[in-house]
């Protein structure tokens, strides 16, 4: 027992690390923040993300402002086009609450999306050949400590706001670190989506997913690409069904 107690690589001492080295270590040694916290619940990290990330929005609604009110007035303007015009009293409550519902949901998207994207983890697991113990609640430990560079990608979209004028931008896309921010704003959105899918933060992510998996799953290291492949695709769903009905509108 002494020469365990002795050995700085022990299991024990490995878990006198806390909350705030897994927050720096996953985004450098994410394999051994997933060996430690394999049986820790996501409570915890879920709460954070939710606060940091929360935080970070209305951090860079001033940032976001003009775009969201460009995208806003396209929406209208397109509603229009197609016959639907509405009242400017209609406008102006539709802004009103969709400004209201965008504060709201900077807290509650958060832990809605760790807890979906949980679901689709542990199926991923399953697909990739995970032990029997990797439930729901370990794949969602895996979603939550996936946001991680989510606060990174907040972070840069408040730098940009710092040194660059975004007064002249209409595109969500254009402080992404993604393809889609040098494509046109007024673009096909269902393409825009897609492109917008190779973000550096967003691949980050669904590294890290798939290493959490091979770690806490236990599925084999071959796995792990495959692991990431699926992950991506599950993700990029919703802009294909983007695409999907751009193309049937013609």
């Amino acid at each position: 027992m002494a020469e365990m107690s002795n050995d700085p690589n022990s299991a024990p001492a490995a878990e006198k690390a806390g909350i705030i080295d897994d927050l720096i270590e996953i985004w450098t040694s994410p394999s051994a923040v997933f060996k430690r916290r394999a049986n820790a619940g996501f409570g915890m990290m879920m709460l954070i993300m939710t606060i940091v990330i929360g935080l970070l929005f209305f951090a860079n609604r001033g940032v976001m402002q003009g775009i969201m009110d460009a995208q806003f007035d396209k929406a209208i303007a397109e509603a229009s086009s197609n016959g639907q015009p509405m009242p400017p009293e209609a406008v102006a409550a539709m802004r009103k609450w969709g400004g209201i519902a965008g504060s709201v949901g900077a807290f509650i998207g958060v832990p809605i999306g760790i807890l979906v994207l949980g679901l689709f983890v542990w199926l991923t697991g399953k697909i990739v050949g995970a032990d029997d113990e990797f439930g729901y609640g370990k794949a969602t430990m895996i979603s939550a400590y996936s946001f991680a560079p989510k606060v990174l990608a907040f972070i840069a979209v408040t730098v940009q706001g710092l040194l660059m004028d975004t007064s002249t931008l209409t595109g969500p896309y254009q402080l992404s670190a993604s393809v889609a921010r040098f494509m046109d704003p007024n673009g096909n959105a269902g393409m825009l989506a897609m492109l917008a899918r190779l973000d550096v933060f967003t691949i980050w992510c669904t590294a890290i997913i798939a290493i959490g998996i091979v770690v806490v799953g236990k599925a084999p290291k071959s796995k792990l690409l495959p692991a990431a492949v699926i992950i991506f695709l599950i993700g990029s769903i919703p802009a294909f069904w983007q695409v999907l009905m751009g193309a049937m509108k013609g």
